[in-house]
């Protein structure tokens, strides 16, 4: 329940800033400092904070490819903590439509573990859709589902795959 309630925040706040957009589109040859947060407290498995920036270049006003990095902060219920990051590329495709203050996009991302995962996580990759709300020519607010696989080295250990929704900021250099 409380993740419908955050989620109608977000999508109320992003509506409501829609209009201030106005004519704000993307151009080639921009480039995008993105910045978002995925928390999650769950009662079976701990409190999971995973904050990712991403630097990407518009190839064209529709493609986008660049780098991402993430840091991970897991305080699993059984006790302890897990510190790690990711690195890895990514691509998004922004959809043209007849209103430039919102802009849909889909996109792919591949990464590869650092720090304390790396001995039992491999690599993932990842697959997402979502909304970008132009509040200006220079920035946005970003509301995004992803779906993700992870690869497991240990045989002990089944691949995680998890559905989730991220909400971020981009600004536009």
């Amino acid at each position: 329940m409380q993740r419908k309630m955050r989620w109608a925040i977000w999508m109320t706040v992003a509506l409501a800033l829609a209009p201030a957009a106005g004519g704000a589109e993307l151009e080639k040859g921009t480039k995008e400092l993105a910045l978002s947060l995925l928390v999650q407290d769950t009662s079976d498995a701990g409190f999971y904070l995973n904050g990712t920036g991403r630097f990407g270049f518009l190839v064209t006003s529709q493609h986008e490819v660049g780098a991402l990095v993430s840091a991970l902060y897991v305080r699993p219920d059984s006790g302890g903590t897990i510190k790690a990051g990711s690195l890895g590329p990514f691509y998004r495709f922004n959809f043209a439509t007849t209103t430039p203050a919102l802009l849909p996009f889909v996109g792919l991302a591949a990464y590869s573990y650092l720090g304390d995962l790396r001995d039992s996580v491999d690599w993932g990759w990842q697959a997402e859709s979502g909304l970008r709300v132009l509040v200006s020519a220079a920035a946005s607010v970003n509301v995004a589902t992803f779906w993700k696989r992870e690869y497991i080295n240990s045989p002990w250990v089944t691949g995680d795959r998890v559905f989730g929704l991220t909400v971020g900021l981009s600004l536009f250099l």
